[in-house]
């Protein structure tokens, strides 16, 4: 109820959080709007991030939860402004917010240098990296560094039939890499977002 006791409680317009306080302690009813799912939840209940904006729970971790699956969405924004992981420690599980650190290390990586596990597709940071191989911290398998197969130790790295052919078609269709991330894309048709 408002105030006056007629309609809904009052959706205050501020951004300042110490205006929140003011309004939690002159009206317990005082809400705001999830930017996300526009629900209305008292502000206590809602999250502020730098912008001003307001987000609920739900959608504050989904926002993050989305990050980590898309690097298009990363790092986690509102107004183009990123939301500092700091800030969102207390909002989110620890899962999450390991998950979304080990994102952070994989998606600043230049996109040319990353490294996956042969086996598993697991990124391989550098802190598991040698001269010659990259040790997956999931499953414990070692990768060359040089064909991105099975380590082989001192042998020669193996001849891939496929990439050969593969590598053919690009050059007979025309098709170009991307110097910054390496994909192969048709100029004339798509474009890579990077160059």
């Amino acid at each position: 109820m408002s105030p006056q006791g007629r309609g809904p409680p009052p959706t205050y317009a501020t951004t300042d959080p110490r205006q929140d306080r003011t309004l939690l302690h002159r009206d317990k009813n005082a809400t705001r709007q999830c930017m996300i799912c526009r629900g209305t939840f008292s502000i206590d209940k809602t999250i502020r991030v730098r912008c001003g904006h307001r987000f609920c729970p739900s959608c504050f971790t989904d926002l993050f939860t989305f990050a980590t699956r898309s690097e298009a969405n990363f790092p986690a924004k509102c107004c183009k402004i990123p939301i500092p992981l700091p800030d969102a420690h207390p909002h989110l599980s620890n899962k999450l917010i390991t998950l979304y650190s080990e994102k952070s290390k994989e998606y600043n990586t230049e996109p040319g240098r990353r490294i996956y596990c042969y086996k598993c597709s697991a990124f391989i940071g550098g802190d598991w990296v040698t001269r010659t191989t990259a040790m997956c911290s999931m499953c414990g398998d070692r990768t060359c560094l040089k064909c991105k197969e099975k380590y082989h130790g001192s042998d020669a790295c193996r001849t891939d039939k496929e990439l050969e052919k593969t590598l053919e078609l690009i050059s007979k269709e025309g098709w170009k890499k991307c110097p910054k991330c390496g994909r192969v894309v048709d100029r004339e048709k798509y474009t890579c977002r990077k160059m």
